[in-house]
């Protein structure tokens, strides 16, 4: 899975993050996965806790917590190369096995 550039929806809601200290964060994420200097890790994505942006703009939450957890998969696989991530290619051959499963249990006992 290829990280998409972090771009986020500036609005003014309950539901936003403050946009400096997301914008404190990404760069770091950004040089850790590009293969630089090791600045952030999983356990620092996993404790992260952004401000919210009260009555000020900030970016929207949904958007900037789906960014961070595709980030923190990539860390994952950094840190861990053996780490096993659910994604839709499981579901593209796992599915199909299991229909032709059951279908042979079924042939096999009528």
């Amino acid at each position: 899975m290829t990280l998409p550039t972090p771009w986020f929806v500036v609005v003014t809601s309950p539901n936003t993050y403050a946009t400096r200290e997301v914008d404190a964060v990404i760069p770091r994420v950004l040089t850790t996965l590009g293969g630089g200097e090791r600045q952030v890790t999983v356990a620092e994505i996993d404790a992260l806790h952004l401000t919210p942006a009260g009555t000020e703009p900030g970016y929207d939450r949904s958007q900037v917590d789906r960014w961070f957890a595709m980030a923190r998969a990539e860390l994952a696989t950094l840190e861990d190369p053996d780490v096993r991530l659910f994604d839709g290619r499981m579901v593209a051959v796992m599915l199909p096995v299991l229909a032709l499963a059951a279908l042979l249990g079924w042939w096999l006992t009528r």
